[in-house]
């Protein structure tokens, strides 16, 4: 859809089909905005197809014609004939462009030709490059190096798949010379030592869980004790003294006849049945 953002200005015609189905991209403000996509061109027009000219269409051709009559008095005002914008215009442009930036940063000019950055390379006093170590399988310090580079770089878990790929490309190489073979072997005993330290650490951290299991384990148990004890104390401990009395009295009770004569009464807990 050519609406706004689109900016071209060899863009010379621009056709609309269904102008007049109204709706959201056939709206006054869409056509509007589908329209100038040809504003930037000298002789640009727009064609819109339509049955009938709907209140979108004429707003929106309403709008374009007011538009052109402000833009062409400014023009005249200020006396500014519209030109095309040429391609060759535009080519020139940004060759100026990066020539002033190459007189600017004459080191930068020719850092995409091989030849001459070399060159400028050999040139120079100090190579900074000289001093990098070097990587790769192609003899035994290139493989010292790039494994002391991982070890720095990368976590334990994806070292040993770098060192892998690295030895398998050079055992696979067509070209096997005796610095890839020292390189094999360098990456062969790093993998033993690689695989020894994992074991230990995962025997290490096996030994901790199950560390963490018995302690769990230990608490567990001191935690049903405590709680078994107080349960045991608390059946252990004595009745109240109201409450001890009162057995005691109960245990034993006496008979004694009313003043009256009456029948016997229980003077055990101050009750008299008759």
């Amino acid at each position: 859809l050519l609406r706004e953002g689109l900016d071209l200005p060899e863009v010379a015609l621009v056709i609309i089909c269904d102008a007049d189905k109204e709706g959201f991209l056939r709206s006054d403000t869409s056509l509007i905005q589908t329209i100038g996509r040809a504003a930037r061109h000298v002789e640009g027009r727009v064609i819109m197809y339509a049955d009938a000219v709907t209140g979108s269409m004429r707003r929106a051709i309403d709008e374009t014609k007011r538009r052109r009559e402000i833009q062409i008095l400014h023009n005249t005002k200020h006396n500014i004939t519209p030109k095309p914008i040429s391609l060759n215009r535009k080519r020139n442009a940004l060759l100026d462009v990066i020539r002033s930036n190459n007189q600017r940063n004459p080191d930068r000019s020719n850092s995409r030709n091989p030849k001459l950055a070399s060159g400028r390379k050999k040139s120079s006093s100090r190579n900074p490059s000289a001093d990098k170590p070097k990587l790769g399988f192609r003899d035994r310090s290139a493989a010292m190096g790039t494994i002391a580079i991982l070890e720095e770089t990368r976590p334990l878990n994806r070292r040993a798949a770098t060192v892998a790929l690295l030895m398998g490309r050079a055992k696979r190489h067509p070209h096997q010379t005796q610095g890839m073979r020292d390189a094999v072997a360098v990456f062969e005993e790093w993998m033993t030592l690689h695989k020894k330290k994992v074991a230990e650490m995962k025997a290490a951290e096996k030994e901790r869980k199950r560390k963490e299991k018995v302690e769990s384990k230990k608490k567990k148990t001191n935690t049903s004790r405590s709680s078994s004890s107080t349960r045991s104390r608390a059946k252990r401990r004595p009745a109240r003294k109201g409450a001890t009395s009162s057995t005691r009295s109960s245990s034993g009770p006496t008979e004694n006849l009313d003043s009256n004569g009456g029948s016997p009464t229980d003077t055990s807990n101050g009750d008299v049945h008759r």
